[in-house]
């Protein structure tokens, strides 16, 4: 069975009780740079199945069901596979909790932020005090 709830704030009740029950997290996006979405599934256990698009391999990896872009035979397999297999749906739901706790802890993801900005940072001053105008030359 198939329920569209439409657009869910993640206050709301529906929306936190469906994270809780779902066992699978399907996501046929056709274009993606890093889906925070999967990561967010996959920290709540569930296994996945997502095309094979833009970030989606790496947030994935090798803990849930990548599919080519707009085949839609490939996604229906690959859901019903799951749907059918629940040792294997246990198992990637484990291993894709324990691929975002490891890879994306938001602690190690700030950091990165912050070396980033600050490497940023640094490079537009260097540039400023060599006489560019607006940190560019």
């Amino acid at each position: 069975k198939t329920v569209v709830h439409g657009w869910l704030d993640r206050g709301e009740p529906t929306f936190k009780q469906l994270w809780a029950t779902a066992s699978i997290f399907a996501f046929p996006s056709a274009m993606e740079n890093f889906a925070i979405v999967l990561a967010e599934a996959m920290a709540s256990g569930l296994a996945i199945v997502a095309t094979d698009a833009g970030g989606n391999r790496e947030v994935v990896g090798d803990a849930g069901v990548l599919v080519p872009v707009g085949d839609e035979a490939a996604l229906r397999k690959a859901i019903v596979s799951l749907m059918e297999d629940e040792q294997r749906r246990r198992a990637l739901g484990a291993a894709a909790r324990n691929r975002v706790e490891r890879l994306f802890p938001w602690p190690a993801i700030a950091r990165r932020y912050e070396a980033v900005l600050t490497q940023v940072a640094t490079r537009t001053r260097a540039r400023t005090s060599e006489g560019g105008s607006h940190g560019t030359k």
